[in-house]
């Protein structure tokens, strides 16, 4: 049977060209979207489905069990999904849904003055993180090394919220430690909120800020 085609799928002629193209990666691409309402812009389902992520998407694994100790180290999967969020003009919200993330010993920052595992923004360019919102969704994210566990910097209209923090209890506390956080808000950061967040263990730092 011969379907007739008027889209924009190339060589779209018949039922199993069309199939193979919706399923691929880009196919969401090709299916439209449009909200409800008066004055409603047209989009794709693939646009719109990108103005939100979830830090599972990146390969985050939400399985630490702080009493044994045991779970998958998912700093790396977490930073990726914040950098995707910032690429995207117009704004992202990253999503933690329920679990225990456990941040490792790794870090996205190390240079003089910042140790962080994790870095929203950027520490050399201006607004480099614009209207990303990290939201928790009954997730408890588990620092992994001393320092702080999400560093801030040059971000702009950002929020921070519903997430449970837990700070890093490993290695000998001392005159070295007396700067850990879980969440440091440095310099150039502009109308960025943190709220509604459980922190235990550690702190939360406003460096240079500019609220």
């Amino acid at each position: 049977m011969q379907i007739y085609s008027q889209d924009n799928i190339a060589g779209a002629n018949d039922f199993t060209s069309i199939y193979t193209a919706l399923a691929a990666s880009g196919g969401s691409s090709l299916v439209g979207y449009l909200p409800a309402g008066t004055g409603a812009v047209a989009t794709t389902v693939q646009a719109k489905l990108r103005t939100s992520v979830s830090v599972k998407d990146f390969g985050a694994v939400g399985d630490f069990n702080p009493t044994t100790g045991a779970g998958t180290d998912s700093r790396a999967a977490i930073q990726l999904a914040l950098t995707y969020a910032q690429s995207i003009s117009g704004g992202c919200e990253v999503v933690f849904p329920p679990g225990g993330y456990y941040l490792g010993a790794g870090y996205a920052d190390s240079t003089v003055g910042v140790v962080a595992q994790l870095l929203l923004g950027s520490r050399s360019s201006a607004n480099a993180a614009t209207n990303v919102v990290l939201r928790g969704a009954g997730a408890t994210i588990y620092q992994g090394a001393a320092g702080t566990a999400l560093f801030m910097a040059n971000c702009t209209d950002c929020r921070v919220t519903g997430l449970r923090m837990v700070g890093y209890v490993g290695g000998t506390l001392g005159a070295s430690r007396e700067y850990d956080t879980l969440i440091t808000m440095g310099y150039n950061c502009k109308n960025t909120l943190i709220d509604s967040n459980y922190i235990t263990k550690s702190s939360l730092t406003l460096q240079e800020a500019f609220i």
